[in-house]
């Protein structure tokens, strides 16, 4: 009986099988329900005939495909990921056109090709709960042994077996309709639960000796080696936080998600939520552009706290915007305090933008709260300094025509983003989730600059949602969004 909390990826394999694509799940039948909702991986084998309409079938259903590990290193692995909106799942579908496996660890070692494919073509079985093809558990099972086999030889194999590891019956059946030589069938059937581990290696030495004896053939494993090492020397480099560069799963171009709204709209629970799902099979990169508790720059924070103590008020960062200043007019020490903070915001900022490019560039998926804007100055993440630029003190002209290009720099330029404005009418609603320091009316103002703000770039997409909706509706307005754009 299908479950319908799974109705997106079951409606993709019902797809799959109307357009008659060759293909079978290889490996993991057994964890299929877990694979369907995303803790899992889906490992699918499809004919290499079948890729053209393979692709049809995931532009319908917006699939995004990945670079990981394997598919770097071999050509027949490609990877794709299903963003279901409906549950909120993050579904990873790893598809070979060659059905490649061996000892996968640091190495890679994905060296071993089974060639008649078409053998477990004709052997596969629709499963009996969900519309995906599988194979028989004894075929699975058949490769499960080859596969601990060829770890157990390489001394590779981190778990001890437990005793009911021993093949039964109709898996010997199975090694010999897949063509397994009947010298590796003999080695199966002589296991035993006192001496397991010990023949599972005996009979990985056959297979790495010869293994045509399992119906394969063996690809040079030296590449994989140098592309190892290599993987792992910039890996030490990403942990050091030298450079953005991904050997997990990537976009194939980087990609951007930008939350804008104004104080209490959700956009904190939006980000959170997203990075904490998305994160778990991708790439993800959090950035925070606000100036609020979030932000990391010690220098901002610690003058933030200084203004704190002297009692600043944020509301004195700038003047009103239809005033200007007057040079006859005295300048108190609280608008250099406030010059000082605006130049390590900005700077904060400058900062975080090259970083946003650079990840962007490394293929990952940047999940970005607020974003600098040059249109409204002395708030929503706008410039505080901008009155002071003509100003008679020559350090906060200095400081404020300083800002000022930092903030007319940032824009989006090339990169590809998904824009989300959280826009509502019942503001009432939304200022109970204000913050504390905020008036009714400062905040309706905030609120409609907010709406008043627009962003342009080339590969950008701006949508409008209504924060004051449930948050279960909001959060499947924000999904079916992010499905879209990652689907492109």
């Amino acid at each position: 009986m299908m479950h319908s909390s799974l109705s997106k990826v079951v409606r993709f394999f019902e797809l799959l099988n109307i357009s008659n694509i060759n293909y079978f799940l290889w490996k993991g039948s057994t964890d299929l329900c877990r694979g369907l909702i995303g803790d899992g991986d889906l490992d699918l084998y499809l004919m290499e005939s079948d890729l053209v309409k393979f692709d049809l079938c995931v532009k319908k259903f917006s699939l995004f495909k990945t670079t990981t590990n394997s598919s770097r290193s071999h050509e027949g692995i490609h990877d794709y990921f299903l963003f279901d909106d409906e549950t909120g799942s993050l579904i990873h579908l790893q598809i070979y056109t060659k059905l490649v496996f061996g000892a996968k660890s640091i190495s890679l070692d994905y060296n071993f090709e089974f060639k008649n494919t078409c053998l477990l073509m004709n052997n596969r079985i629709c499963h009996p709960e969900y519309p995906v093809y599988v194979l028989p558990k004894s075929i699975e099972d058949a490769f499960l042994y080859a596969r601990l086999a060829i770890l157990a030889y390489k001394n590779k194999l981190k778990f001890q077996l437990e005793p009911h590891f021993v093949p039964d019956v109709n898996v010997f059946k199975s090694l010999e309709s897949i063509e397994f030589s009947r010298d590796i069938i003999a080695s199966f059937e002589g296991i035993s639960e006192d001496s397991y581990y010990v023949s599972l290696k005996d009979i990985g030495n056959k297979i790495c000796k010869n293994p045509v004896l399992i119906g394969c053939s063996k690809q040079n494993q030296l590449p994989l080696i140098i592309k190892t090492a290599i993987a792992k020397l910039l890996q030490a480099f990403k942990l050091l936080n030298m450079f953005p560069i991904n050997f997990h799963r990537n976009l194939t171009s980087g990609k951007a998600i930008v939350f804008i709204g104004a104080d209490g709209s959700g956009k904190s629970t939006q980000v959170e939520r997203l990075s904490k799902l998305l994160s778990t099979k991708l790439n993800v990169k959090y950035l925070y552009m606000g100036s609020g508790k979030n932000e990391t720059d010690i220098f901002v924070n610690f003058i933030k706290l200084v203004r704190k103590l002297l009692g600043a008020n944020k509301s004195s960062n700038n003047l009103p915007q239809n005033k200007k200043v007057d040079n006859k007019q005295k300048i108190s020490s609280s608008n250099y305090l406030t010059a000082v903070y605006s130049f390590f915001l900005a700077r904060s900022k400058r900062k975080k933008i090259i970083l946003m490019n650079k990840f962007h560039k490394a293929g990952y998926l940047l999940i970005i709260d607020r974003f600098p804007q040059n249109q409204i100055k002395g708030s929503n993440d706008g410039p505080l300094l901008s009155n002071f630029i003509q100003s008679k003190s020559k350090f906060l002209s200095m400081i404020a025509i300083y800002e000022e290009k930092i903030y007319s720099a940032i824009v989006f330029h090339e990169i590809s983003a998904l824009v989300i404005k959280f826009e509502t009418e019942d503001l009432p609603k939304v200022f109970e989730r204000r913050k504390d320091e905020m008036t009714y009316s400062n905040f309706c103002m905030r609120h409609q600059e907010n709406n008043a703000l627009s962003f342009h770039g080339k590969n950008l997409i701006l949508t409008k949602i209504d924060p004051c909706k449930s948050l279960p509706t909001v959060n499947k307005l924000v999904d079916k969004q992010v499905t879209n754009y990652l689907g492109l």
